[in-house]
This record gives C-alpha cells, structure tokens and sequence, in this order.
C-alpha cells in the first residue's frame, strides 16, 4: 500500500527524519533524551528555595568572575574547579533558585551518556541505552538530594566519564581518563572515590604486560588539570590559602570531633587538631533498598562471565562511595549521590544478565525491573513536594528570602553585609558582599581565620549584619561586640530573624 503524500506520510516524515538523525548521532541523540529525562524528575524541586550550599558556591564563583581568587578572596572549602564552574554559572541564572537548579541537569545527562557508554561497552547498546535512563531517572532522588546543587551533584559526570574512557583503547583515551578524574577531585576532594573503580577498570581491561605504563598515562593525565589548577592558584596568591582550607576540609571530615572555629573562640576550646579516627558503621542509610537491590545486581551479573568485570567495578564504585561516608565523621544524605550511577549501572547489568532476545520482552523485563524504584525514590516524592507550597519544601532555606529582601531593600548596591552563620542564600538574593573574604560561618579554618575576619569587620564595618534563624547573632562572638559597639540598630526581627542596620 502507497502512502506517499497522504496525511499519513505527513505525520510519519518529521518522526522517521528524528529517528534517522538519531540513529546517524546517537551521542548527542542519548544526551538529549537524558537531559529531558533528569530535567522532569525534578519538577517539583524548581520552585524550591535556593540552598546555602550552592549560594556559597554563587558567592565564590562572582568573586572568581570579578577578578578575584578563591580561599584568598572568598574562603571556601571545595575545590577550584567548582569555584570556576560557579564563575560561568553566576552571570547565567540571576537570582532565580529555578535557573540554577536547572545548571546541574546537563551534568546528570552526561553522567548517564557516559554511563550508558561503559555499560554499552560490557553488555551491549540496549543495555547501555538501560543504564543511562536508569541513571537519568534517578537522577533527582529526592533520597541523596539529587535536585539540590551539591559539588556531588556536578561531580558525577567527570567520574563516570572517566570511567568510560577507561573502557577505550589508545593512549588520548587513557590520559583522558586520568584527566577526568582529577577533574572530579579538583570539583570536591572527596569525589577521589572515583579512583578504586577506574584503577580497577583499568588494571582489568589491560594486557598484563602493558598495565603500568597505562596506568602512568592515566597518572600523567591526572597532572595536567591539576597543575593548570595549581598555576592559576599560584599566579592569584591563593595556594596557602587552598591547602590550608582544603586541608581543613579533609581532616575534619575524618576527625573524632569537629568543632567549628567560631565555636572554639566563643566557648574558649583550645584550638587543637584533634586525631582521625573511624567510628563504628552507622546503621542510617537512605534508599537502603536501593543500596540492596544494587549490590544483589552485582552479584545476578556476575554470573555471566562477560559481566563479571563491570559488575566488580560498579560494586567497588557502590563500596567507595559507602564507606567513605560511614567512615567520616558526619553523614549527609547527599554525600551518597555519587553511587547513583553506579546503581543504575549495576541494575543495567543484570537485567541484561536475565533478559530474553526479543525486544518487546526485554521492555516488559525492565518495566518489571524498574517499577518499584521507579514508584518508591522518584514519582512518590515528587508528588509529595507537588503538594506542598514552594517555600514549605525548604523550610529552612525559605527563611532567608524576606531577610534578604529587607536587606535590599534597606542598603545601597555598593554597601556591605555581613550574614551570622551559614546562610549565603542572604548574599546572593540581596546581591550585597561581605567586607571579608570570611563571608560565612564555613570559612574560617582556624581561630586565627575567625580573628582575620573579625579585624575586617572592625576595620570596614557592614552596613547590615543579618542572622537568620536558628542562627543567633548571640553565638558569634565577633559580629556580637561589632553590633554592641558601632552604632547598629535592630530594624528588623520577624520569625526569630533579625537584622541591625548601622546609623549612618
């Protein structure tokens, strides 16, 4: 039967042109169907307040874009590359939390390309075309904080692009691979978990003979981002700076006991170094069904022994990623959103392991797969945030948006602020910096820093000193004596926030 020129033709010519195009760039094809994918799981999270941890990153990265150095500039205590990402972010998103939630959608789609790519490589394109959507659907898992915008969030697409390039053949491939892991390492120390599984892919997938010189070459990759990032630091001033604060960040994470230095000068502690050490496997976990179902993955893939390699280096992935939270001195629940792809990986693996030839039988196989996670870590909370008015979804982050616009609306473009605490969303709503580059309570790295910061203030003092509760400008004791002693008034104290603007 003819169909040419009928309306049926019509309608099947855009979709057989799309379906050619995608078949002739199935790279930029898989990217955007997982950028589609990551961007409409996390519906119900564009509406949200902006949190603290990415204003801080904002405020670091206008002061990159300015001309300015991180740690020497803006003390922060991640790594350069995520004050360089946040540099080109900044001018993009204004002060919309929708703009800015929407820059970590591109990363979760390359992580679920590169991901798809490594599985593709172990099992075949349907089961890496498996992964990626796995990985790109859970990208936002309410669980780990998938929609918020932690340095995890950005991390992952280096990590498991790394991965990938580890699977090619050929020395660019290799060094790439290196490269990209340093990548990660430079966005957030801690994303070095990404080494036990790239070592073991590349020790694995290497001729005995020719294992340490590829691994040189990844070695000599990993140098090069980060001697440009150590030359960029050098030539700004910065270096001490970042290897003080940097390792501040490091050891306290693996510290009996974390004391922040503002606390040590209010409550008079001595302001020693602690000792590591690892306390007990905490029982908490997020998504423990999740965390089952994977490494059961694992061990179901591991049956075949074309399988076996990847499901042993995704359960390293899922193991690194687990004990370098557990074995820290504290847990968030974000810090286990670098396992999201190695569970999608893991999953992809042993459907793949179990599904029949036919294709229709293979869809029904992974829809059965899938359902459960699907309905319990993504449709669920989304629904429920859905229900929720906007500010009622960040409760906590929520409340600092009338203190910054009081603030705004009370100083001039070029004054000073300085914010008690951890609340930098004030900064970057109120579009007002800090007279120190100790802008927030996560700076400082030493009582020395909080003696730094408090000479700034007395030296320039802030036109607005804001606490936004339940930070209390009675627990710091610097901006305390700052507001007692320099003419400040209270003008603003509404659901136990406060704001003391200075006489002029």
């Amino acid at each position: 039967m003819r169909v040419t020129g009928s309306p049926l033709a019509a309608n099947l010519c855009p979709v057989l042109r799309l379906r050619a195009w995608a078949e002739g760039h199935p790279a930029l094809a898989g990217f955007a169907a997982f950028a589609l994918v990551s961007g409409v799981v996390r519906i119900a999270d564009y509406a949200k307040p902006l949190s603290s941890d990415p204003a801080q990153f904002l405020y670091v990265g206008q002061t990159v874009g300015a001309g300015g150095m991180p740690y020497a500039d803006a003390a922060f205590s991640k790594g350069p590359l995520t004050a360089l990402l946040f540099a080109a972010i900044d001018p993009l998103v204004g002060t919309s939390p929708a703009a800015v939630r929407l820059s970590v959608v591109p990363f979760a789609a390359l992580a679920a390309l590169a991901l798809a790519g490594y599985v593709a490589h172990h099992a075949g394109r349907a089961a890496g075309l498996l992964a990626g959507l796995v990985c790109a659907t859970l990208s936002g898992i309410a669980a780990f904080e998938g929609a918020e915008c932690k340095t995890e969030n950005y991390g992952i697409a280096p990590m498991f692009g790394a991965l990938w390039l580890a699977t090619r053949r050929g020395t660019a491939a290799t060094a790439g691979a290196g490269a990209l892991a340093a990548c990660a390492v430079l966005i957030h120390p801690a994303l070095g978990v990404v080494l036990p599984p790239l070592l073991a892919e590349l020790w694995l997938g290497t001729a005995r003979g020719d294992r340490a010189r590829r691994l040189l070459v990844a070695a000599a990759g990993a140098l090069v981002p980060t001697l440009l990032a150590a030359l960029w630091l050098v030539a700004g001033g910065a270096l001490d700076d970042a290897l003080a604060q940097l390792g501040e960040q490091i050891h306290s994470s693996g510290s009996s006991e974390v004391v922040q230095p503002v606390n040590r000068v209010r409550d008079g502690v001595d302001d020693g170094s602690g000792y590591l050490s690892l306390p007990e496997l905490r029982s908490d976990l997020p998504a423990a069904g999740l965390w089952l179902m994977a490494f059961a993955s694992c061990l179901v893939a591991a049956r075949k022994r074309r399988l076996r390699r990847p499901a042993l280096v995704l359960a390293l992935a899922l193991a690194a990623v687990l004990l370098r939270v557990k074995l820290a001195s504290y847990e968030l629940n974000y810090q286990y959103y670098p396992a999201v792809p190695a569970i999608a990986g893991a999953i992809a693996l042993a459907t793949a392991s179990v599904w029949p030839r036919r294709g229709r039988e293979r869809i029904a196989v992974a829809a059965l797969v899938l359902i459960l996670p699907l309905v319990g870590y993504v449709i669920r909370p989304q629904k429920d945030l859905l229900r929720l008015d906007p500010d009622a979804r960040l409760e906590a982050s929520a409340r600092a948006e009338p203190v910054a616009d009081f603030v705004h609306d009370h100083t001039a473009p070029g004054d000073r602020i300085f914010v008690v605490g951890g609340r930098a969303e004030v900064y970057w709503l109120a579009e007002r910096r800090a007279p120190t580059r100790f802008f927030d309570v996560h700076g400082p790295s030493s009582t020395g820093d909080v003696a730094e910061r408090d000479r700034d203030l007395e030296q320039d003092p802030p036109a607005a000193v804001a606490a936004v509760y339940p930070d209390r400008l009675a627990l710091d004791p610097g901006p305390s004596r700052l507001v007692r002693e320099h003419g400040y008034v209270l003008a603003y104290d509404s659901a136990r926030s406060r704001v003391w603007l200075r006489r002029r």
